[in-house]
């Protein structure tokens, strides 16, 4: 590896870490439910009224219901794999 590449590493290590101290309920809500979830379930939703001929009420019940659900799911998944990926937390 080359020095760029290590410091790089270094940095996502210590960034990971600033996010790990934080905890997985916090991560998995900010960046699963808030970050992933209703932003796309309002772009799903914009989306499908403007290109179909559904209704925006019941599109954004529905949208603002199942994606933060996927939301959940997506930022757990993240956390494991960042967790696998930089291993145990230092101590």
């Amino acid at each position: 590896m080359t020095v760029e590449t290590d410091a790089k590493r270094d940095a996502s290590l210590a960034r990971w870490q600033k996010i790990r101290d934080q905890g997985p309920l916090r991560f998995i809500l900010l960046r699963g439910v808030l970050g992933w979830g209703v932003p796309t379930a309002l772009l799903w939703c914009g989306l499908m009224t403007v290109f179909t001929e559904r209704e925006f009420l019941p599109l954004l019940i529905a949208a603002l219901i199942g994606f933060p659900v996927c939301g959940l799911i997506w930022g757990g998944a993240m956390w494991f794999i960042a967790e696998r990926k930089f291993g145990p937390p230092a101590r």
